[in-house]
């Protein structure tokens, strides 16, 4: 069974473009797919009694412009009659956490597709910190694509 509802995480990174082309990839075997491009912004964090404040608006649309890139590149290579992609900038604390969700709302998630990023040394040797959590938060299947 292909997936038709398929979540793409990314930051817009180089290093993620491998995953866009999985998500793709999958996306034209199935046909009539559904990808969502989604990044996360998290809350500027003041420790001073503050709390969480959201990001500029500036911030925000720098968000969404990254995702209109990576949406206007993937619809460029989708072959299926009847795909779409969408984009959704999601603001959360917790980037595993708000993967996971985006992934159940509005209907069960065939499939969450993210990018893995390696930081040298030991680092190199395990799953970044947001990989890690989406495969532990989420009740769908989940494919982590490492960079080539």
């Amino acid at each position: 069974m292909l997936p038709r509802k398929i979540l793409l995480a990314t930051d817009g990174s180089e290093s993620a473009q491998p995953a866009e082309v999985m998500a793709v990839d999958f996306a034209n075997l199935a046909g009539a797919a559904e990808v969502t491009v989604m990044t996360v912004v998290r809350p500027m964090d003041f420790s001073r009694g503050i709390g969480h404040v959201p990001r500029p608006a500036g911030e925000l649309d720098e968000a969404q412009a990254m995702l209109d890139v990576v949406a206007e590149r993937l619809r460029g290579r989708l072959s299926g009659q009847g795909a779409r992609v969408g984009t959704k900038v999601v603001h959360a604390w917790s980037p595993a956490g708000a993967i996971a969700s985006m992934a159940h709302e509005g209907g069960e998630c065939s499939l969450i597709v993210v990018g893995s990023r390696g930081h040298g040394g030991f680092g190199s040797l395990v799953l970044g910190s947001v990989s890690t959590g989406v495969l532990h938060e989420a009740h769908c299947p989940v494919l982590v694509v490492k960079p080539e």
